[in-house]
């Protein structure tokens, strides 16, 4: 099996690291672009951090994430607070909104979605990859954070929206964008 091209490794890393039974459902619902939005926008740091610490023995003290990463996670840390609501709720209609769900305090989906993200980030990132990581979280690093959020849901949003080969299902399921004709 051919690997996928790094930058759409990298965003479907972003994708995430959603705790297993969110990606693991069979009819997962799409989710709006704007939802996926959040949902990056939420979990980035917590990417990030992963990401650092994953890397962390493969990278040299000069490369971007070892300088400037723990200054790109706080940044986006700011509007991850900000994005909570909404990423909630993307990540509700995923996993299916039940009552037992409902009735769970933010704080502790909040803990079960990070240690998701943690340990995907964990598995999922090979150590001959770091480098590239780090190019590419250099090249985000200008944008203001929900840009950076919005370019990283467009390719999920390409990668969900493709035909599907193999048994992987997308990493986030995002309704197609509507287009108009021309």
């Amino acid at each position: 099996m051919k690997s996928k091209p790094m930058t759409v490794s990298i965003l479907a890393l972003t994708a995430f690291s959603l705790p297993a039974t969110a990606v693991a459902q069979t009819e997962m619902k799409c989710i709006t672009a704007t939802e996926a939005q959040n949902l990056i926008s939420f979990a980035l740091p917590d990417i990030l951090s992963g990401v650092i610490n994953q890397c962390k023995p493969q990278l040299a003290p000069s490369a971007f994430m070892m300088t400037s990463g723990p200054s790109l996670v706080a940044r986006y840390q700011e509007k991850a607070d900000v994005a909570w609501p909404n990423a909630k709720i993307a990540m509700m209609k995923m996993i299916g909104d039940d009552a037992l769900l409902s009735s769970v305090p933010d704080q502790v989906i909040k803990g079960l979605l990070t240690a998701g993200i943690a340990s995907s980030v964990g598995k999922d990132i090979k150590p001959k990859d770091c480098g590239t990581i780090d190019r590419v979280a250099e090249a985000l690093a200008p944008l203001p954070p929900q840009n950076a959020s919005n370019l990283i849901g467009v390719f999920l949003e390409m990668q969900s929206n493709r035909p599907k080969t193999g048994s992987k299902a997308p990493a986030l399921n995002i309704c197609p964008a509507l287009t108009a004709a021309k």
